[in-house]
């Protein structure tokens, strides 16, 4: 009886023994499980942002390429640009043009590359016909308390940043205060309450402000004269013009390259203005 009751213990301890190894084993393999589920999802984590990384750099790196685009880009065109500027310059400095006491001389710079320009017939003009008009309506005008403007080409600038494209193109350069912004004519420098505008375009009106100021004075007439006819001239005419003030143009107070040039210009703004002598002019002036 009691070998049997011990067989009995012997085998209940095994069977129990085994059972406790059993139930080990499910959990060691659950943990398993369990680590080997977390060790996925690590990956899966590392994997994410690994690919979150590379598509960071790869914008980034389609960034810098834009921008190289856009500077290489924008440096081209700044070196063409340049380019053109210099070529021109090298062109009129092959010339032997210069600029003297704010009017172009018989080697200009301006005006080398106008096939039709005759300096010749440009400066005698000057010389004969324009300087003493220029004074005589100057004169009278002032006599007849009209307000008397003065225009000058000159930059704002000493470096010319704020010139109008066409003058930074043709190497054109007028700096603030130097002979050349000053008139050359001394009965033409302004006196007190007379003003002299810097500009640096064709027009008067678009470099400056002589819209504004001729409103605020209460102007509506002007009498318009200076060089060159068939462009600065023919500029401030149809824009004055354009802008409602009546504009009366002395043609034998301006002058160009040739009396073709001239007559062309006069036909060709003559629609937007009264052409008069100065001598017509001034028998006007004194009437009032």
């Amino acid at each position: 009886m009691t070998s049997t009751v011990s067989d009995m213990f012997c085998r209940h301890g095994a069977a129990g023994g085994l059972a406790r190894e059993t139930v080990q084993k499910k959990k060691d393999k659950m943990e398993q499980a369990k680590r080997r589920e977390r060790e996925i999802k690590e990956a899966r984590k590392m994997e994410l942002k690994w690919q979150k990384e590379e598509k960071e750099r790869e914008r980034r790196n389609t960034l810098v390429t834009v921008r190289e685009e856009r500077q290489l880009h924008h440096d081209t065109k700044r070196a063409h640009k340049e380019k053109r500027i210099q070529d021109r310059r090298e062109e009129r400095r092959n010339n032997g043009m210069t600029c003297q006491h704010g009017i172009w001389n018989r080697s200009s710079v301006l005006y080398a590359s106008q096939p039709d320009g005759d300096f010749d017939y440009f400066f005698d003009r000057l010389e004969r016909v324009c300087r003493k008009n220029w004074r005589l309506l100057v004169t009278k005008a002032r006599e007849a308390r009209i307000h008397v403007f003065t225009c000058v080409i000159q930059s704002l600038r000493k470096d010319g940043k704020d010139r109008g494209l066409d003058y930074r193109l043709s190497g054109f350069q007028v700096q603030p205060g130097s002979v050349d912004a000053r008139p050359f004519i001394p009965e033409l420098a302004p006196r007190e309450n007379e003003i002299c505008l810097p500009k640096t375009s064709s027009s008067v009106f678009n470099s400056t402000n002589l819209n504004y100021l001729l409103g605020n004075m209460g102007v509506e007439q002007l009498i318009v004269c200076g060089c060159l006819t068939d462009q600065c001239i023919d500029h401030a005419v149809k824009d004055a013009c354009d802008l409602g003030y009546l504009v009366t143009c002395v043609e034998d107070a301006c002058a160009t390259f040739s009396e073709e040039r001239h007559e062309n210009a006069l036909r060709a703004f003559g629609g937007y203005c009264r052409i008069r002598t100065t001598a017509e002019c001034i028998q006007e002036l004194q009437k009032e």
